[in-house]
């Protein structure tokens, strides 16, 4: 009844006074991707996470990963905290700071009840920062509307722009319909960049439905997300700023490994450091150590040694692989060692 028949006053604008309150979910997006090393290997389709502003609607922070797990929730958090110049960068996109003007954790949180979104390193962020988290009742995608029509309207605009190339049509379940994993063209790097671009416009250039304030009329406000974000920041904000590479160390896996002369194996190569020798002396007592690895990308692994994370990189003769996930390095392994066998 909640869901489907109560009567409906009001609009999400009136929920909230100031900006920092984030919707958070994930959908699987109707797309396969291929590997970035071998076009001809299909991966899968990839999760969409979005965190967008209860009040101004602005998507503040996106992760688009292979997994469904707490550790693609934080790296989505990690993601919303960080400068988005520097993000859109790496990937060799420029933009200004007010095309994405969003940084820092929210105040607070709406989630579902996925154990994804309540695990313990979630909750543990929360009490270290005073955010607040919101858990919703099952079945109740109602209660987290502004996230739940990004999902539809980023899927609906890309479906339309990438046909052909592993997109998923509405008749996947049809007799006879087309394989559409044998369309797929595009690796997760250019998937990434296409959905930075869809935010970025609806942000930016997308009207909002916003009603603006008459002091807002005064300031000759942008009606975007953007703008009315850049409106409120300065004058009514629960952002918390923060290093967002702390919330990245979070999210990243960890398991036991061992440190020898060599360095630290991992994925089936030694992973080095300018350090290991003087790290080895140190804890070469020690059967075991702790790793933290970023299953996304195999550049680095981290050391955790006293509350530190020292970083140790791949050997130089594989520094060219450096940008693939873990996925793409075993099909890369598994295709070289097939090679050696046939000589």
């Amino acid at each position: 009844f909640q869901r489907n028949d109560r009567v409906r006053t009001g609009t999400t604008q009136y929920w909230k006074n100031q900006i920092g309150t984030y919707e958070m979910d994930a959908t699987l997006a109707d797309i396969y991707l291929v590997s970035r090393w071998n076009r001809e290997i299909i991966l899968g389709r990839p999760y969409i996470y979005l965190a967008v502003d209860a009040l101004t609607g602005i998507i503040a922070g996106i992760y688009i990963g292979f997994e469904c797990n707490n550790e693609s929730v934080l790296k989505c958090l990690a993601n919303a905290a960080m400068d988005k110049v520097d993000y859109c960068h790496q990937l060799g996109i420029e933009i200004k700071e007010e095309d994405w003007p969003s940084k820092g954790l929210p105040s607070a949180m709406v989630l579902d009840n996925g154990s994804e979104f309540i695990s313990a390193e979630m909750e543990g962020i929360c009490k270290k920062y005073g955010i607040d988290m919101e858990i919703l009742p099952p079945f109740r995608p109602d209660q987290k509307p502004l996230v739940e029509k990004k999902f539809d309207i980023i899927q609906n605009r890309y479906k339309k722009l990438l046909r052909s190339k592993g997109v998923i049509e509405a008749n996947a379940q049809e007799r006879l319909s087309i394989d559409y994993r044998k369309q797929a063209v595009l690796d997760i790097e250019d998937f990434t960049k296409i959905i930075i671009k869809i935010v970025i416009y609806l942000n930016n250039y997308k009207a909002s439905s916003f009603v603006p304030n008459k002091e807002m009329i005064k300031t000759d406000i942008k009606l975007t997300a953007s703008g009315i974000w850049k409106w409120f920041q300065e004058r009514n904000s629960g952002v918390i700023s923060i290093e967002a590479e702390d919330i990245y160390k979070l999210s990243l896996k960890k398991k036991r490994a061992k440190l020898d002369l060599g360095g630290i194996k991992h994925l089936g190569v030694y992973y080095k450091s300018k350090e290991q020798n003087r790290l080895y002396q140190s804890i070469k007592k020690k059967k075991n150590i702790t790793i933290a690895y970023d299953p996304d990308l195999i550049e680095k692994i981290y050391l955790v040694f006293n509350g530190e994370y020292i970083p140790f990189y791949l050997p130089i003769e594989m520094r060219e692989y450096k940008n693939l996930n873990e996925t793409e390095y075993q099909d890369l392994r598994s295709f070289i060692v097939e090679k050696r066998k046939k000589l």
